[in-house]
């Protein structure tokens, strides 16, 4: 079979093969194996979230289980090779009718290959290369946050130097994720990565990357997107898209506030074919990202506030795209809320609608502020509260015809017990958790008769054991 036809499902699990029977078979008295994984069950109800869909089942209750092993062999210090499976969230209590499939994690029920890959030190060097399915994250998770096939070299010393490759089919690591919109998609991304501290402390980041894509079906922003009718009639297909990106970012001490500034600016062109003529256009990319954190630490209470601005397009009837671009696949900024971001599910599939894909988890077109407060009660005991608004960059077309920005307002509350006093110091352990979430639909989500979606809230509690 020529090598161009091998999957890369299957060279992944080859990948895999090769460090469980390879690696111990090379140096079976000097290799050591480890384990590590999480185990998590949950009871949630949520309510009003299918309001965005349109469908008739709208409260939920159900419990969920999730499920990940890492298991580690280590050659020697110079040589250790890492796999990792997981399941997504495994639903009980649910109906197997087609309200399944507004149910975050529904999609994601099978064992899958989270990691496989190889990370090995050079001899007498601070270096390292980490080669398979691996955790990816840049530019402090702006730019990547997510598992992709690729290579990492990275340098670890007076400074952190991180040059990565990525490959990405389908818009995911497997079939599984595949992004149905996009069955021919492919992607590249390319990146260097510095991070240095000062001679007075501060610490400094460069960063330069470079993205390709190819038959890239893309949803229009434009048009606020809610149902599926939507989605089919205002996606682009893209038959090129590149970007180059510029980062640049800082983080002091101010007053005893913790401080960081993030820009990225980004510049290239996004190629298709005009429906109406059939003829190939070409827009010029240029578009930045904006995000700022400040937190301050009073001893058992802690305050943060966060600004995060990706810009929109003004016009899109001229040839200039000013949109923010993520690198699709990559981005995944599931931890900003309960609803706005999908951190519910937790994971990064195509099926997520509504508001488990805002573009507050996409980070394009989007401007939003965030306040956090969080108080250790005790040893065992932690609560946190935060809200966040969130608008878009520049107006879009709700289903009601009229141009607007406002996505909405959410408010999230969380509770954690540590009943053994581990998890809080070693992020091992038992971890009980109390969480709810209450969001207030903006004029975005107005339907077509121009009435706002109702109220959406969840509440739930968990169970989550890591070792």
């Amino acid at each position: 079979m020529p090598l161009k036809n091998i999957s890369m499902k299957m060279r992944l699990y080859a990948l895999a093969l090769f460090l469980f029977i390879a690696l111990p078979t090379y140096s079976l008295a000097a290799a050591q194996y480890s384990f590590s994984g999480e185990y998590e069950l949950r009871l949630i109800t949520m309510n009003n979230v299918d309001d965005l869909r349109f469908q008739i089942h709208d409260k939920e209750s159900y419990v969920d289980m999730r499920f990940k092993l890492t298991p580690t062999v280590e050659m020697n210090e110079n040589v250790k090779g890492v796999i990792s499976l997981e399941t997504g969230y495994t639903l009980f209590g649910v109906a197997s009718d087609d309200s399944l499939d507004s149910v975050p994690g529904s999609d994601s029920i099978n064992l899958k290959l989270k990691n496989v890959y190889v990370d090995f030190t050079l001899p007498n060097l601070e270096s390292r290369f980490i080669v398979g399915l691996q955790p990816v994250k840049i530019f402090n998770g702006i730019i990547a946050d997510e598992d992709a096939f690729g290579v990492t070299y990275l340098i670890e010393a007076d400074r952190t130097l991180q040059i990565n490759y990525v490959k990405m089919y389908d818009n995911r690591v497997n079939k599984e994720y595949e992004n149905e919109a996009n069955p021919k998609m492919e992607s590249d991304f390319a990146s260097i990565f510095l991070e240095k501290g000062t001679s007075w402390g501060d610490i400094y980041r460069l960063l330069f990357g470079y993205y390709i894509d190819t038959n890239a079906s893309i949803a229009d922003t434009s048009v606020y997107i809610t149902t599926t009718a939507l989605e089919e009639t205002n996606d682009t297909m893209y038959t090129e898209r590149t970007a180059m990106y510029f980062g640049f970012g800082y983080s002091w001490d101010f007053k005893g506030s913790d401080m960081t500034f993030d820009a990225l600016y980004q510049k290239g062109s996004k190629k298709y074919v005009d429906d109406a003529t059939g003829g190939n256009l070409s827009k010029r990319l240029v578009a930045h990202l904006i995000d700022y954190t400040a937190t301050k630490d009073f001893g058992d209470y802690t305050a943060s506030f966060e600004f995060l601005l990706a810009t929109g397009d003004q016009n899109k009837d001229d040839n200039k795209d000013q949109e923010y671009m993520p690198v699709d696949g990559l981005t995944n900024f599931y931890d900003r809320a309960y609803i706005l971001t999908g951190y519910i599910s937790k994971d990064d599939s195509g099926e997520k609608t509504g508001l488990f894909d805002s573009p507050v988890y996409n980070l394009k077109n989007v401007l939003f502020f965030r306040i956090d407060s969080s108080c250790n009660f005790s040893k065992i005991a932690k609560g946190e509260l935060a809200a966040i608004y969130a608008q878009s960059d520049e107006r879009v077309t709700n289903l009601s015809g009229g141009k607007s920005r406002g996505i909405g307002t959410e408010l999230d509350a969380t509770i954690s017990f540590d009943p053994f006093e581990t998890y809080f110091d070693t992020n091992e352990g038992v971890l009980l958790n109390m969480f709810a979430a209450y969001f207030i639909p903006g004029e975005n989500y107005k339907d077509a008769d121009g009435i706002a979606a109702a109220d959406v809230y969840l509440y739930g509690a968990a169970c989550q054991y890591t070792f």
